[in-house]
């Protein structure tokens, strides 16, 4: 349609320079679609449903502007251009600056999705939130296609890898260079026991937290490829022994009931549970 290359080359293009610096007004947004579908049908209402109109000619369409999306894209392209890394713009400075204590650009080029965008990142700016809501809109990725894509992905501000249902983050794990799932795997379907990962990394990390942390990729592993099973790499007895000496006296008694269960279920004899004093 005639009107259509009216609206887009110039009503919609004049847009390109307003909407992006300012905040998003909705109500405004819809004024602004309603009078381009005035306009397109002469006041006379719509003759065709707005959500097929604005498809590709293929899908029935005749790719008719939809200013939501379009608002959309034009400030998600801000994202991309921080993440540019020819961009040298001074601008970034103020970008780093807000998101420094969530790990800077680990934030967009991470995979949350919007709640756990405004729940796990938030960050006062309200420009600067909004453009991480629509982010989050767009680039998340619900499920991974192949187990390449899967050890990939990032670790921290995933939020397709949980714990107590919400993203997980260690920041010790952080600083020694782990960043992705990959970085926690010895080969493409087995991670890395607790003993391979401190002579890997040469770190101290909690046990109940890093095992806390396979069982969720684990969990998000199978939900991606469930006819395929990835395995956890399972401590061994001495260095069971020595978590052991290290816990208190509660987790030693607790520790010491589970080997007990285990060994009933295996149908092999044991020695009465020590009790705490």
């Amino acid at each position: 349609m005639g009107k259509i290359l009216v609206i887009k080359s110039l009503a919609a293009l004049q847009l390109t320079y307003v909407l992006p610096p300012l905040a998003t007004n909705h109500e405004i947004i819809r004024e602004i679609n309603d009078l381009f579908y005035s306009y397109l049908w002469n006041n006379k209402g719509d003759k065709i449903k707005r959500s097929v109109i604005i498809n590709d000619y293929e899908r029935g369409g005749s790719k008719m502007v939809d200013i939501a999306t379009f608002n959309k894209s034009l400030k998600t392209t801000w994202i991309k251009k921080y993440l540019d890394g020819s961009n040298h713009g001074k601008w970034k400075e103020f970008v780093d600056f807000e998101l420094r204590k969530y790990g800077g650009k680990l934030v967009v080029n991470g995979n949350p999705n919007k709640r756990d965008t405004l729940k796990t990142i938030p960050v006062q700016n309200p420009f600067l939130q909004e453009r991480l809501e629509m982010w989050s809109e767009v680039n998340f990725c619900h499920q991974k296609r192949n187990e390449q894509q899967f050890l990939e992905q990032p670790i921290r501000h995933n939020s397709l890898i949980r714990i107590e249902d919400k993203p997980t983050f260690y920041r010790q794990l952080f600083l020694c260079g782990i960043s992705k799932i990959t970085h926690l795997t010895k080969d493409s379907r087995n991670f890395l026991s607790l003993e391979e990962l401190i002579n890997t990394y040469k770190l101290r990390v909690m046990s109940l937290k890093y095992f806390g942390l396979i069982s969720a990729l684990r969990h998000h592993y199978n939900a991606n490829f469930p006819k395929e099973r990835i395995e956890t790499g399972k401590p061994s007895a001495f260095f069971s022994s020595r978590l052991l000496l290290q816990a208190t006296k509660e987790t030693r008694w607790f520790l010491q009931g589970a080997s007990l269960f285990q060994k009933l279920c295996s149908g092999e004899k044991s020695n009465e549970m020590e009790k705490p004093h």
